[in-house]
């Protein structure tokens, strides 16, 4: 049997050739809570670009705790986001996720 190779849609080859970032689920601008808004100073950012502004927040003010760098202590301008005396590197997604609504999503 023959194979056809298919060449991707004229819109995608497209935008494929222009070199236009594909925005997807964590690329996509988001809306951005009040509080994550105040930190951010904008109102709104993908999903990427929050965890890296917090990321660099954590390294610049050094709030990992030494003895466990996972554990990471939150100064002021971290607390209005996540709202605890120490959380865990990987347990802060939830909190930020909390901050962050997709404007494509449908209301529940």
């Amino acid at each position: 049997p023959v194979r056809r190779v298919l060449s991707p849609a004229p819109q995608q080859a497209a935008t494929a050739a222009a070199g236009a970032p594909k925005l997807t689920g964590l690329t996509r601008p988001c809306n951005l809570s009040p509080e994550l808004s105040k930190f951010m100073n904008r109102q709104q950012a993908s999903r990427i670009e929050v965890v890296k502004a917090v990321w660099g927040h954590i390294k610049a003010h050094n709030l990992q705790k030494p003895e466990a760098k996972r554990i990471i202590v939150p100064d002021d301008a971290l607390r209005g986001v996540i709202n605890k005396t120490e959380v865990d590197m990987f347990t802060m997604q939830k909190d930020l996720h909390k901050h962050i609504t997709d404007p494509l999503s449908k209301a529940k």
